[in-house]
């Protein structure tokens, strides 16, 4: 067990000390601008995914009309899980210390550590999302093989169903037209769009120059920035130091049932004194969960 005792912060105990260095800027809750958020009553959160009917079909003079069916398919289960962290402090320490007005980041630190857990959880739905990370259907989130759920046959949200592919004008465009070519459970067309794009730090540059060039991209062409000048990718770029491959990139879709995140409880700070030692522990927990229901609310290109 830590504890935060005397020697911890041995020269808080001298005077002649100007400040306390170790504070920076952190990133934001990155997740709530990719996640959609719900709040949770319940141990588990389920959502059901479901089929409609297909093509209606010609029928002859005479005869029946040929019935369909609509029905449901998986269910995607959001188990949520408890997250918890704080510190211990001595009651000298508090007592000695010389510079707590210099040192009100103590809880700063705990809200740090929350907010960057939260968002390293959330990112790594993306980060595994090829290989370890699985949904409802038995299928890595970005998988060629995705099964229709009212029909036989699979689809895919990989770029080109499964292959490499650099951030570029060409790959960009090339995603956007899958995306829009998208189908529903019964694989009849759905008005799909690519709404955002979401990279690593590596590729901020990149990304600049692709979506605000004025002309074709790094080419010699005098042509225009067809994504630029046709409204694509609606909501822009976002850039998050929490995906972890400088290679792979997202396009978040406006599938209503995509990248979804239960709370279940808030994160909760608390202190107390312990009767015996009156050493001072400082807590926070927190529940929640992370996931996909509908893969066609994110696509991703494997890193080349």
């Amino acid at each position: 067990m830590g504890v935060v005792t005397t020697g911890k912060l041995a020269t808080a105990l001298w005077p002649g000390i100007d400040a306390i260095v170790g504070e920076y800027e952190r990133q934001p809750e990155l997740f709530k601008m990719l996640f959609q958020t719900k709040r949770s009553e319940k141990n588990y959160e389920e959502q059901l995914k479901v089929y409609g009917l297909g093509f209606a079909q010609a029928v002859p003079e005479g005869q029946s009309i040929t019935y369909d069916t609509f029905g449901q398919a998986d269910v995607q289960r959001y188990q949520h899980i408890s997250y918890a962290t704080g510190y211990i402090i001595t009651r000298n320490e508090v007592k000695d210390n010389l510079y707590m007005n210099l040192y009100e980041p103590r809880s700063r630190k705990m809200m740090d550590s929350v907010r960057m857990t939260r968002n390293t959880v959330a990112f790594n739905v993306l980060n595994n999302g090829f290989t370890s990370f699985t949904l409802s259907d038995g299928q890595p989130l970005f998988s060629a093989s995705h099964p229709f759920e009212g029909t036989g046959g699979t689809f895919s949200n990989l770029f080109g169903a499964n292959v490499s592919a650099e951030l570029s004008e060409l790959a960009l465009e090339q995603i956007i037209i899958q995306i829009q070519d998208a189908t529903d459970g019964r694989n009849m067309p759905i008005q799909l769009e690519a709404e955002e794009l979401w990279i690593p730090t590596a590729l901020q540059f990149t990304a600049e120059r692709i979506l605000k060039s004025t002309l074709q991209n790094d080419t010699a062409n005098n042509a225009v920035n067809a994504m630029r000048s046709m409204g694509m990718l609606s909501k822009g770029c976002k850039v998050s130091r929490f995906l972890s491959d400088p290679n792979a990139w997202f396009i978040k879709t406006n599938a209503p049932y995509g990248l979804q995140h239960f709370l279940r409880e808030e994160p909760e700070y608390t202190a107390d004194s312990d009767f015996d030692s009156e050493n001072l522990k400082v807590k926070v927990m927190y529940r929640e969960s992370f996931g996909c229901t509908d893969p066609r609310g994110i696509y991703g290109v494997l890193p080349s």
